[in-house]
C-alpha cells in the first residue's frame, strides 16, 4: 500500500507543480480590479539629492520632492496637459493617455484621456481627467500610436496662467507626470486599492555612477490612509551599486496605505532608481 501511494504521488506531483506554474502565470497577466493580480513598479530620480527624495519623475518636473505629498485623503478634480502643442487632442498628432487612478472610495479605475485643445504656442490646455474626482494615480501611459513630444503634467490644480499646458502650482499641486521620451510614469510609488491586501516579493534599488561618488540612503516608506510615513526597510549601498532584496515570506501592506521608496544622497545632484513587485489579492478570499 505505501509503494502504491509513493508511486501516485510521484506521478501526480508534475501535474501539481505544473498547475501552480500555471496559476501563477495567470496572476502574473490578470487585469487590476482582478481577484488577484501583480504589479510591478519603477522609478527613476535623475536629480536626487541630501534632502529626503521620493524615487519619481514628480520633483524632475517641478512638483513635490515626495509622492503623495499634498493629496490628502480627500479626492479632487485631476487635470492632465502637455507643454508641446503637437500632443492636444485638435492637432495633427493627437495623444491620448491612460491613467490608473483611485477614486474617492479608494477604487481602483482605468481613464482614457485625450489631451486637451491648444493654447498659446507652447502648449495643450489643462484638462479634467475622467468625470469624478480622484485620490491618487498609480500609473499613467501613453497608450495612442502616437508618443508625446512635450512633458505631460498630471495635476490636482487647474491653475495654468500662461497658457503654456505646464501648471502654475506644480510645487505643491503635482501629482505626477511624464517625461519628454518615456511615455509613462516612473514613479516608485503604489497606493494598495481598497477591498486589496498587497504582498511585496522583491525591491531593487539603484545607485547610479556619478561624479561625485555619493552613497545612496534607500527607504521603503508606507503610509496608510494619509497618516504619517513610517520607514519598513532602509538600505544603503555605494556609487553606481545596484542592489535587490526578495520577501519570503512577502511583506504585507493592508488597502489603502501608500507604498514608496526614498533616497537620500551624500552629495547633490546624484541619480536613483527603484523597483518593487507586488501581489495584489482580493482579501475578501479565503484561505490566503
Amino acid at each position: 500500500m505505501r509503494r502504491l501511494i509513493f508511486f501516485l504521488l510521484v506521478l501526480l506531483f508534475p501535474l501539481l507543480a505544473g498547475a501552480g506554474d500555471n496559476d501563477l502565470f495567470n496572476t502574473a497577466n490578470a487585469a487590476n480590479g482582478s481577484p488577484r493580480y501583480t504589479v510591478n513598479k519603477f522609478g527613476r530620480n535623475s536629480d536626487a539629492d541630501t534632502t529626503e527624495d521620493a524615487v519619481y519623475e514628480g520633483s524632475d518636473l517641478g512638483g513635490p520632492i515626495r509622492c503623495f505629498a499634498d493629496v490628502g485623503t480627500t479626492a479632487t478634480a485631476f487635470y492632465i496637459s502637455s507643454d508641446d502643442p503637437s500632443d492636444a487632442s485638435d492637432g495633427a498628432k493627437p495623444v491620448t493617455v491612460t491613467i490608473e487612478v483611485l477614486d474617492a472610495d479608494w477604487n481602483i479605475i482605468t481613464i482614457e484621456q485625450a489631451l486637451g485643445a491648444t493654447v498659446g504656442a507652447t502648449g495643450a490646455a489643462l484638462t479634467k481627467i475622467g468625470t469624478v474626482d480622484l485620490l491618487r494615480v498609480n500609473r499613467a501611459y501613453v497608450s495612442s500610436a502616437n508618443p508625446a513630444l512635450g512633458n505631460i503634467y498630471i495635476n490636482a490644480d487647474a491653475v495654468d496662467a500662461g497658457p503654456d499646458g505646464i501648471p502654475d502650482n506644480r510645487a505643491t499641486k503635482l501629482v505626477t507626470g511624464i517625461r519628454i521620451g518615456e511615455n509613462q510614469t516612473l514613479q516608485a510609488c503604489y497606493t494598495v486599492p481598497a477591498g486589496y491586501n498587497a504582498f511585496l516579493t522583491q525591491l531593487c534599488t539603484s545607485n547610479i555612477a556619478t561624479v561625485a561618488n555619493a552613497k545612496a540612503t534607500f527607504r521603503l516608506r508606507k503610509s496608510v490612509a494619509g497618516a504619517a510615513a513610517r520607514v519598513q526597510e532602509l538600505y544603503e549601498i555605494g556609487n553606481g551599486t545596484y542592489a535587490c532584496t526578495t520577501h519570503s515570506p512577502p511583506v504585507k501592506f493592508s488597502e489603502k496605505t501608500d507604498i514608496s521608496i526614498t533616497s537620500v544622497m551624500s552629495a547633490n545632484n546624484g541619480k536613483a532608481s527603484g523597483t518593487f513587485d507586488l501581489v495584489l489579492i482580493k482579501n475578501t478570499l479565503s484561505g490566503l
